[in-house]
């Protein structure tokens, strides 16, 4: 059994390079031509609307307007136009450090206490300030939650 376990490494480094034996980079050009494969989904969808065109899967030829950078585009951040009144409690979520988030119970000036949202801890970026606060005032705290409030 331990010689199985020893041995697939090998074998996932060997299959490895097999496999990106036959890959390249593709990068196109302005003016290029280039042929669409679509997921079934998105070629149902096209279909739907426009004369059947038979099992073939690939859509075109296009032409390449402008190249596009192989970055990810930029995270959207959002952007809350009203204001933090407090944050009144915390949930964590997940256990690895990778999969871990928290959730905040929000709630929001000039509205009532009941229409407290709970927010990820991502799109509170502007309220980095009132974050602050409360874990500042969650670790002093000698209770589980602030005014019986909690989850």
């Amino acid at each position: 059994m331990e010689e199985a376990r020893d041995s697939l490494p090998k074998a996932a480094r060997r299959m490895q390079k097999f496999s990106n034996r036959k890959k390249r980079p593709l990068e196109f050009n302005m003016g290029d031509r280039i042929l669409l494969k679509l997921t079934p989904q998105i070629w149902k969808e096209i279909t739907s609307k426009t004369a059947h065109k038979g099992l073939v899967l690939r859509y075109g030829p296009f032409e390449v307007l402008q190249p596009i950078e192989n970055s990810p585009a930029p995270p959207v951040r959002e952007q809350f136009d009203k204001k933090v009144e407090q944050i009144l409690d915390h949930k964590v979520i997940g256990c690895g450090e990778k999969s871990r988030r928290v959730d905040y119970l929000v709630a929001w000036k000039r509205k009532p206490i009941e229409e407290a949202t709970m927010e990820f801890d991502t799109t509170l970026w502007q309220f980095e300030k009132e974050i602050k606060d409360y874990w500042e005032q969650h670790l002093t705290r000698t209770s589980g939650s602030p005014g019986g409030v909690g989850l």
